[in-house]
């Protein structure tokens, strides 16, 4: 008995030092984006914007539209920054509030909830809105990033950040947030397209089964 514990022990070990070994390099080959290369072998000197909304950035204010398993919000929201944080403010065509949060500009402060629809104050869904909007807000910090560069155009860069890969226009602009997979690749969360550079014309979040979308009014 104790020869087949010792045996079941050597084992569990081994089995423990396998796992290990094999989530080490799908984590290393999520890491590697196909495409693109270390900054450091190209010769571009692109300026890039890594933030959405920009520092003369005032207030938007976009038509929007949110899916939450099949069910259908539309109305508007008002994106405004105040004297030390960003106000998001949703409600319906007829002014029915559907949420209210802030969002300091140091980051190291929580996001303020003031105000979210009943039908929509669920744990899941309130931490999913902090995420999405705390992605617009905050931009990654490039000092600690892992920046590449497209192999066939030099225009366009990425940045790695933590599990989330932004990614650049010809512009220097986030045109892309993905999400890196466990198993390799990436998967995207939001989308931006420009008009003016101080805020984005469209903001496409994607989550599968809870989507929403902005498009700006001007």
């Amino acid at each position: 008995m104790r020869f087949f514990a010792s045996f079941l022990t050597k084992v569990r070990k081994l089995c423990t030092y396998v796992i290990t070994i094999i989530s080490s390099l799908i984590i290393i080959s999520s890491c590697s984006i196909r495409g693109y290369e270390p900054i450091s072998n190209s010769e571009t000197n692109k300026t890039l914007a890594p933030y959405v909304f920009g520092d003369e950035f005032k207030k938007a204010v976009y038509k929007t539209n949110i899916n939450i398993y099949s069910n259908n919000l539309t109305g508007i929201t008002l994106i405004k920054k105040i004297d030390s944080a960003y106000r998001v403010v949703s409600m319906s065509e007829l002014g029915i509030k559907y949420m209210d949060i802030e969002f300091p500009f140091d980051r190291q402060k929580s996001a303020k909830v003031h105000y979210i629809m009943e039908s929509l104050n669920r744990k899941m869904l309130v931490n999913m809105f902090i995420k999405d909007f705390s992605l617009l807000f905050y931009p990654p910090e490039i000092s600690h990033s892992h920046i590449m560069v497209n192999e066939n155009n030099p225009d366009n860069l990425l940045i790695e950040n933590k599990n989330l890969v932004y990614i650049f226009n010809s512009e220097g602009t986030i045109s892309n947030i993905k999400k890196k997979r466990i198993s390799g690749g990436t998967r995207p969360i939001v989308s931006f397209s420009y008009a003016k550079q101080a805020s984005p014309n469209t903001i496409s979040v994607i989550h599968g089964k809870i989507d929403y979308e902005f498009a700006i009014i001007d």
